[in-house]
C-alpha cells in the first residue's frame, strides 16, 4: 500500500479507512456507520475512533482567549498547530479567527 501523509486530509483518512475496515465494496460502505451515512471520510475515522479529538486544542484556545492578547493568542495558535498536529487546522481557524485578530 502506498504512504499517505495525515496532511493530504481525505486521502489519509481513506487510506487509514481501508487498512481498518474489513471487506467494503463500495465507497459508501465506508461512509456508513451503524447505518448512519456521515459526510467525510474524516468523520467516519474519529467516530471509529482512529483519530484523537481536537478537543483539548480547542479547549486550550477558547480558555486563553479569556485573558490572552490576540498577539498571545495568534502565538499559542501557531504553537498548537506545530506540536499537536490538529486533525482539522481549517476548522480550529474558523473557529477563533475573529479573536485571533481583534487588533
Amino acid at each position: 500500500m502506498v504512504t499517505v501523509s495525515p496532511r493530504e486530509g481525505e486521502r489519509y483518512y481513506l487510506m487509514l479507512l481501508l487498512t481498518n475496515i474489513a471487506g467494503p465494496t463500495f465507497f459508501e460502505d465506508l461512509l456508513t456507520i451503524n447505518g448512519q451515512k456521515l459526510a467525510s471520510f474524516r468523520e467516519v475515522a474519529l467516530a471509529l475512533r482512529l483519530l484523537y479529538s481536537d478537543a483539548y486544542i480547542e479547549d486550550t484556545l477558547q480558555e486563553a482567549i479569556a485573558f490572552q492578547m490576540p498577539s498571545s493568542l495568534r502565538l499559542l495558535f501557531a504553537t498548537l498547530l506545530v506540536y499537536c498536529s490538529p486533525t482539522d487546522p481549517r476548522s480550529l481557524w474558523k473557529k477563533v479567527e475573529l479573536e485571533l485578530s481583534a487588533d
